[in-house]
């Protein structure tokens, strides 16, 4: 099963396998996003925000249910140093399979009393089941830091999300047109996975003794997702709830435009930990990397996050039209959240993971949610959507104490390597916040902001960051040779 991938000559070390891969997802992913951006800009002037409130309940419960479904033994079977069976891959999809087919089943009865809202989410979860039939493929890709067959589904899932969704409202189907694509664009993913994994299609086969292990190795991760779920989920329901399907669809479309900074994270937190995993098992030295991977990620989310902060007032109204208003408030402070707490998050979070102390990670995901609902409900009637923003900075300010407590005397030396990164990344906001006050609200404007904002933060790299920059350049030209042998 996994013999494609073990026979193949093993790059240097597990550190430039690592960062080959998170380049390599980071590149695809960020031409993903901005497709899926291009396509939001079209369906933002096709639908109204109540469409996209149905939308992100639709996502929400989506979100929802594939996270409780596996409760965690996908992480397990990534973090254990001996490589899985077949039967174990086969229980955790008929596992999810049966937890999804449950779901759907509830839903269906609901229908009939909630209508298009529980419809479109019926819609949209239905390509979970389909999903999950490519588990063992990413599963095992993941423990061997196999990142591109996994790169490129993600990419081709994007490209007919996108397509099918606008083809869809244009062609009349509305709403109904975007959740459509869904489980079809699941169904080409896992086609496409098949034929590019190490495992291709697989018969779910229950199996109670392997369920219960690995329920008792995944309790850690499993309680990370609940809570993780429950903060941004409940986020999703409390804006409802206090502002409406309005609210709701600036809400998430202010997740859109926090895409490409989001996808690096997702990105490097996807690759962080199996490399932190696989450097415990061959070397038992993962905290040498702590640093690296720290200062790398600040730079690495530096310029994004700059663009965000720094373009927002002219950045939504340019690509989305008016009406967005509260969408552009909030972004500046979820990027500051990100900005605050990713390169955290993925650096201790990934090396705690691996050096089996997850519980410091349950009790950070604890705190940071209590924070971000507080900070929510406390802000709302005063300042309206932006208090969501603020929620998420707050919460990550919270997430960096209790991360950086939990390492106490390396705390100091960590942190202090994204300072540079940090400072650099609030020169460009703050150079692109200068050039909006003198320009309007137009595509060459933004153009004109954007450069501004990537030649100050650029700059300031260089002078605030260099070795972390010129090392993170270096591996991106490094990701790209190998991929051009790769494909040759």
């Amino acid at each position: 099963m996994t013999a494609s991938l073990e026979n193949q000559p093993s790059p240097p070390s597990v550190g430039a396998r690592a960062a080959s891969g998170a380049l390599l997802l980071v590149g695809r992913s960020v031409l993903s996003r901005v497709i899926g951006l291009l396509s939001s800009i079209v369906l933002a002037r096709l639908l109204v925000p109540e469409d996209f409130g149905l939308l992100a309940l639709g996502l929400t419960l989506t979100t929802v249910i594939g996270l409780t479904s596996t409760v965690g033994f996908g992480a397990a079977i990534i973090r254990r140093p001996e490589e899985p069976e077949r039967t174990e891959l086969q229980a955790v999809m008929a596992l999810q399979l049966v937890a999804v087919g449950v779901a759907l089943v509830i839903m269906a009865g609901l229908i009939p009393i909630f209508g298009k809202t529980v419809a479109i989410g019926f819609v949209m979860v239905s390509a979970l089941p389909i999903s999950a039939l490519r588990l063992p493929d990413t599963l095992v890709l993941e423990r061997h830091l196999g990142y591109a067959p996994i790169a490129k589904v993600e990419l081709s899932e994007v490209l007919v999300q996108s397509v099918l969704s606008v083809v869809l409202v244009v062609a009349g189907a509305g709403v109904w047109g975007v959740a459509v694509a869904s489980p079809l664009r699941a169904l080409v993913g896992t086609l496409l996975m098949w034929r590019l994994g190490p495992v291709g299609p697989t018969t779910p086969r229950w199996s109670t003794r392997h369920v219960r292990v690995l329920a008792g190795e995944g309790t850690i991760f499993a309680a990370h997702g609940a809570i993780a779920l429950v903060r941004d989920q409940g986020t999703n329901i409390a804006i409802g709830a206090l502002g409406g399907l309005g609210a709701l669809g600036a809400w998430s479309l202010s997740g859109r435009l926090m895409a490409i900074p989001g996808v690096v994270l997702a990105a490097l937190w996807q690759v962080g930990f199996p490399a932190m995993s696989r450097m415990e098992v061959e070397s038992g030295r993962e905290v040498d990397h702590i640093a690296r991977t720290l200062a790398l990620t600040a730079v690495g989310l530096g310029l994004p996050l700059a663009v965000v902060i720094g373009s927002s007032q002219t950045l939504v109204p340019v690509l989305f039209g008016p009406g967005w208003d509260a969408a552009a408030a909030t972004l500046p402070w979820i990027a500051a959240g990100f900005l605050v707490a990713g390169p955290v998050s993925v650096a201790l979070g990934s090396a705690l993971y691996a050096a089996r102390r997850g519980g410091v990670i349950v009790k950070s995901s604890i705190a940071n949610a209590v924070a971000s609902f507080l900070v929510l409900f406390l802000l709302y009637d005063e300042i309206g959507l932006p208090s969501a923003g603020v929620a998420v900075l707050v919460s990550g300010l919270v997430e960096v104490v209790v991360l950086g407590y939990a390492l106490k005397e390396d705390c100091r030396r960590y942190l202090s390597v994204s300072i540079g990164p940090l400072l650099a990344t609030l020169a460009g906001a703050s150079a692109g916040i200068l050039v909006s006050e003198y320009v309007g609200d137009t595509l060459g404007s933004l153009i004109l902001v954007v450069i501004a904002i990537a030649a100050t933060t650029s700059a300031a790299c260089f002078v605030l960051a260099r070795a972390a920059t010129t090392e993170l350049l270096r591996l991106a030209r490094t990701a790209v040779h190998r991929s051009a042998r790769t494909k040759s």
